[in-house]
C-alpha cells in the first residue's frame, strides 16, 4: 500500500485494514457454503478467499497472499483486498 493513504477522517490505511476484509469476505463464503448458495459470489474478495492459503499483513503497508497448492494466478499484483471501513 502507498503511504500517506488515509480514510475520510484522516486515520492511516493499514495492511491490517486489508486483513479484516479478507476475514469479513471469507465469512461471507463459509455462510454461502452453509447456506447452500450456487450463485456468483457479491463480489472478487469472496472468489478470491477459495483460492487463498493465506492472506497476512507483513508490517503497516505489506499484504502477503499466498494461493492454495495447485492455483497459479498470472494476475497476483490484483489480489489485494478492498479494504472495508470499520463501524
Amino acid at each position: 500500500m502507498l503511504p500517506g493513504i488515509t480514510w475520510s477522517d484522516g486515520t492511516p490505511l493499514t495492511a491490517e485494514d486489508s486483513v479484516f476484509s479478507y476475514r469479513l469476505a471469507q465469512a461471507v463464503l463459509v455462510q454461502m457454503e452453509k447456506s447452500g448458495y450456487a450463485g456468483p459470489s457479491p463480489d472478487h474478495s469472496v472468489d478470491l478467499v477459495s483460492q487463498t492459503a493465506s492472506y497476512t499483513a507483513l508490517d503497516e503497508r505489506t499484504v502477503r497472499w499466498v494461493g492454495v497448492p495447485g492455483f497459479l494466478d498470472r494476475d497476483y499484483q490484483a489480489n489485494l483486498v478492498t479494504p472495508l471501513p470499520v463501524t
